[in-house]
């Protein structure tokens, strides 16, 4: 008997000695395809290794049968195999082949047992496999961690639902040369949805692929044309993070290079290649195959090959599977944690997420939000806060209203805003004398931890749950008390009554407005004033070398010593930042700018190259406009004291209205939610430091429960961690519907300003839709679609955009003009255009559609058209 294969051996190829996983890629080397060299501790090593447990693995099996003995057996059967004395002449066969292999240097040990990949059960990730493993000793413990993992509770259970006899299986360990790779991926030869044979799917991250399939790496999406393999749709993200192999093994995350964040993580002749290479799969195995691969020094590297299953063939019920033994399921399976639930009317809540899965701990993150938003709605019906009662299905959030009668509503609504009311009748408002005072007491109070790398694990969750309890109370319900309260939003309206004047003219009398945003810019605007004025430190940013801006030499320069010191102080007033909003895509999970220099750092670098001293002349000109204005009426009003005062209350009041929307923006959605978004980052590196997981990311897959378990005791949560993150895996294949349920859900839409538009869409070259900022504007369009990268903006630009929230307000300013698919004249997008006199149209439906990039349009803001040339 064989105690290492070779995977070159011709006994490589045999699922009974290999396993179906190193079995199938020793076909495909053999075959000429690049599978990095290896070598197998087969089946036989581990049934010999085993047999002196074999009572007990039979008495434990039997054991774990038995209900709620699950966990409990599959502990035993472990902690049986662990302890497991590996037998001299294996350990010598190990180490030699070892040593062979790498020169020891770093390998995968990866499972690879006789049920696994199989054509109905691909048992993906219920087995351990370990990446970037360095030394003899190292890799043979690896080994004997593999054999056990044949005994995890998910293993058991997947192999039990599979109808597979846990004592048939055996557990071969395939150990193979560790890539350094640029980018990794999966593809599907066909779709793994609906089972289309034209397309092939790819999800394709930076560095290791571990990032790909745990769920907590952005990746790409790429679709291609079976036969010609080229790109037919893609979704390109930002890629801040990415896993890779860490010094003296193990993995780990690390920050990508500004510069390759935004760009595709393969190129379309990278994509085609890979794309023949799997053709090529699919030829030799005789069908569909889910391919692992990995780019490493320009060249692709094939790392597992199995069949598709689970393809869906309709959404109905069930049938029988067709090729490639595919199992057939629903397109969204629903299983209801109350079956009483399927009464109700769900509506999918993807206003945060995009319609993608939520992870575990943001699960409760959210269950958190919304006990608070329930408070808020009862007190006030607030329609934004109404769809509180939340469930999640294959890891989406749906939500519902609460059956409350419609005059009862009514009546809520009309309550609270009496009672706000004493409020504004003294010139103040709920939010200025009740809402921010508690939101920065919590800003206070959580400022008091400081967040050191010794801290212990317990005064991390602390800070979380302190954390958590703030994001509810503030977002949940304090967000929307501020909105049921800020009284009526028509300035507009208000001003033609009082004036007589348009409405149109109402907007000038909202410029150049001093808040937290405008505060903001002219910090930004500072650093790059110091940016133009020094050669070396407008270079390094020009060439996004953040990095040498705090290395010798430039970091010993005085201009960079200064430019250091100004970023410090913009940190500490904003470091919070995340560009949570209205209108934004960003979620708990994006890095604050605390935690990512780099984000100010690129607008510091987009304003250094503008003509600043043209931007403090609009806004002089914005500020001189408003007050030339405001003299204008208040003459012609002189002679009727009551209609001047009540202009003066409107007034003050929409402008006190625009300064709550930035200011409470920079409370709210980027203070207290950027403190937690932090939280969880110091708890998921404390987390991964107590050794409970092997990244910080592995947080996200917990829930709240398991994390406090964790933090009191000494569990060691990775075989749960590599469940769930195959969970996620699943819920990304699947295709939400916007609605569950038998009811009749409640409308869950962004609000409107108004009356509908008497028109809006393209007609002719002409795109009509609702002007909130004058002015007339022509200029090259910048096109922003979902999922893909922030295109490159230069002053006089226009952003044509679906929507655009406060990860955009930053370089408003600086734009020539703002046209949106959606939107509402109260959105933090329109308040700043208006503040610096930006023409914007909002509401054109279309514009992302009709407009292309680079393509010169004007924005008229007065008559709410943009023209295309």
């Amino acid at each position: 008997m064989k105690l290492v294969v070779d995977l070159d051996d011709p006994e490589a190829q045999d699922p009974a000695l290999a396993g179906e996983k190193a079995a199938t890629l020793a076909r495909l080397r053999a075959a000429g395809l690049p599978v990095p060299p290896g070598f197998i501790v087969p089946a036989t090593a581990f049934a010999d290794a085993t047999r002196s447990l074999e009572h007990t693995l039979a008495t434990q099996l039997a054991r774990s049968r038995a209900a709620d003995a699950l966990h409990a057996g599959a502990e035993a059967l472990q902690a049986a195999v662990n302890a497991l004395a590996v037998d001299t002449g294996l350990r010598e066969a190990i180490a030699d082949a070892y040593q062979r292999l790498s020169a020891g240097d770093a390998v995968a040990v990866r499972s690879s047992a006789t049920a696994e990949d199989l054509p109905g059960a691909s048992f993906a990730g219920q087995y351990e496999s370990y990446l970037n493993v360095v030394g003899t000793e190292a890799v043979i413990g690896r080994v004997r961690a593999v054999w056990a993992s044949l005994y995890s509770a998910q293993a058991l259970s997947y192999r039990r639902h599979v109808g597979i006899d846990d004592g048939a299986v055996r557990m071969a360990v395939l150990v193979m040369l560790q890539l350094r790779p640029e980018a990794s991926g999966v593809l599907f030869t066909r779709d793994p949805i609906s089972g289309n044979e034209d397309r092939m799917h790819l999800n394709v991250a930076l560095g290791l692929g571990e990032g790909v399939v745990g769920g907590h790496i952005p990746v790409d999406v790429f679709a291609l044309d079976a036969r010609s393999f080229a790109v037919v749709d893609r979704v390109v993200v930002q890629k801040p993070t990415m896993v890779a192999a860490m010094v003296g093994g193990g993995t780990g995350q690390m920050a990508v290079a500004p510069g390759r964040r935004a760009a595709p993580a393969l190129n379309d002749g990278q994509l085609e290649a890979v794309g023949q290479l799997a053709q090529r799969v699919v030829q030799l195995e005789g069908g569909h195959r889910d391919i692992e691969f990995s780019l490493a020094r320009g060249a692709f590297h094939l790392l597992q090959a199995r069949p598709i299953t689970g393809v869906t063939t309709s959404p109905a019920a069930p049938t029988a599977g067709g090729g490639d033994g595919d199992i057939a399921v629903p397109a969204f399976p629903v299983a209801w944690a109350d079956p009483a639930d399927e009464q109700f009317g769900w509506t999918l809540n993807a206003f945060g997420s995009g319609g993608r899965p939520t992870p575990r701990l943001l699960q409760d993150v959210a269950r958190v939000y919304n006990e608070h938003a329930a408070i808020a709605f009862a007190d006030t019906s607030m329609p934004m806060a109404a769809n509180h009662v939340i469930c999640f299905v294959n890891g989406r959030q749906y939500g519902r209203t609460p059956a409350v009668a419609p005059d009862a509503l009514r009546e809520r609504t009309r309550g609270y805003a009496v009672s706000a009311q004493r409020y504004l009748e003294r010139g103040s408002s709920l939010y200025a004398e009740e809402i921010e005072p508690e939101t920065l007491a919590r800003l206070a109070r959580l400022g008091r931890y400081r967040r050191a790398v010794s801290a212990p694990l317990a005064e991390r969750f602390e800070h979380f749950e302190a954390a958590l309890a703030s994001y509810g109370r503030v977002m949940g319900d304090l967000h929307w008390r501020m909105a049921a309260a800020s009284g009526p939003r028509n300035w507009a309206q208000r001003f033609h009554e009082l004036t007589g004047e348009p409405e149109s003219e109402a907007v000038v009398f909202l410029q150049a407005i001093e808040n937290r945003t405008t505060e903001l810019v002219r910090r930004l605007r500072a650093l790059a004033r110091l940016a133009q004025a020094e050669p070396l430190l407008l270079e390094a940013l020009r060439a996004r070398a953040y990095e040498s801006l705090s290395q010798p030499p430039l970091a010993a320069h005085p201009a960079v010593r200064r430019f250091h010191a100004r970023t410090r102080a913009l940190l500490r007033a904003f470091g919070r930042r995340t560009g949570r909003g209205f209108g934004s895509a960003s979620t708990t999970t994006d890095p604050t700018w605390n935690m990512d220099h780099a984000q100010p750092l690129e607008l510091v670098r987009l304003y250094a190259d503008q003509d600043l001293e043209a931007l403090d002349r609009l806004e002089r000109d914005a500020r001189r406009e408003r007050r030339n204005a405001t003299l204008k009426i208040r003459r012609r009003l002189a002679r009727d004291p009551e209609r001047l005062a009540a202009f003066d209350r409107a007034r003050l009041g929409a402008q006190a209205q625009v300064r709550m929307m930035e200011n409470h923006n920079h409370l709210m959605e980027q203070g207290v939610a950027g403190v937690l978004t932090e939280a969880i980052a110091w708890l998921g590196k404390g987390i991964a430091g107590a050794g409970h997981v092997d990244d910080p990311a592995d947080l996200l897959h917990l829930t709240l429960d398991e994390v406090r378990e964790a933090v009191t005791g000494s569990l060691d949560l990775r075989p749960l961690v590599d469940g769930r993150r195959e969970e996620f895996a699943r819920w990304l294949m699947l295709t939400p519907p916007s609605t569950l349920g038998r009811g009749r859900p409640f409308p869950m839409e962004p609000p409107r300003d108004g009356e509908p538009l008497p028109k809006v869409g393209l007609d002719g070259t002409r795109l009509y839709g609702l002007g909130v900022s004058r002015g007339r504007r022509t200029g090259r369009a910048r096109v922003v679609t979902p999922g893909r990268p922030l295109p490159q903006v230069e002053g006089g630009d226009i952003l044509v955009a679906v929507n655009a929230g406060p990860d955009w307000t930053p370089v408003l300013s600086l734009l020539g003009g703002i046209v949106l698919d959606q939107g509402v004249a109260f959105q933090h997008a329109a308040l700043v255009a208006r503040e610096y006199r930006v023409p914007c149209v909002l509401q054109t439906r279309e514009g992302t559609k009709v407009i292309r990039d680079g393509q010169t349009v004007t924005v008229d803001g007065d008559a709410g058209v943009v023209e295309l040339a």
